[in-house]
C-alpha cells in the first residue's frame, strides 16, 4: 500500500513538473516600446506606447515643424511598417528648397 502511495505520488509530482514547464514555454509576453517625435533640435513633438508589432496605420502623426528655406519629404520612420521590438525617435526630414530665378534683359 505504501508503495502505490509513492508510486502514485512521484506520478503526480511528474505531471505536475511536466505541466509547468510546457506552461513556461508557451507563456506569451508583451514587450512595450516608445514611439518619439522630435525636431532637429530634439525638442519633443510627440511620444506614445505600443506593443511591439502594434498596427500604427491608423496613428495620428504630429504637426510638421516648418524650417525656412527647406521643404518635408517625410519622416525618419514609415509608421506603416508598424512598431519594431524596440523604442525609436522619429525626426522630419528635409530638403533645401532652391529657385531658379531667370532674369532676362
Amino acid at each position: 500500500m505504501m508503495k502505490t502511495i509513492i508510486v502514485v505520488l512521484v506520478v503526480l509530482l511528474v505531471s505536475l513538473n511536466l505541466t509547468l514547464h510546457i506552461s513556461k514555454t508557451e507563456a506569451t509576453s508583451i514587450h512595450i516600446h516608445s514611439i518619439t517625435f522630435e525636431d532637429e533640435q530634439g525638442n519633443l513633438l510627440q511620444s506614445d506606447l505600443f506593443a511591439a508589432g502594434a498596427d500604427l496605420s491608423q496613428y495620428n502623426l504630429p504637426v510638421v515643424p516648418l524650417k525656412d528655406g527647406y521643404t518635408f519629404i517625410g519622416w525618419s520612420y514609415d509608421v506603416l511598417m508598424g512598431m519594431p521590438d524596440a523604442n525609436i525617435i522619429i525626426s522630419p526630414q528635409y530638403i533645401q528648397t532652391e529657385y531658379l530665378v531667370i532674369y532676362e534683359i
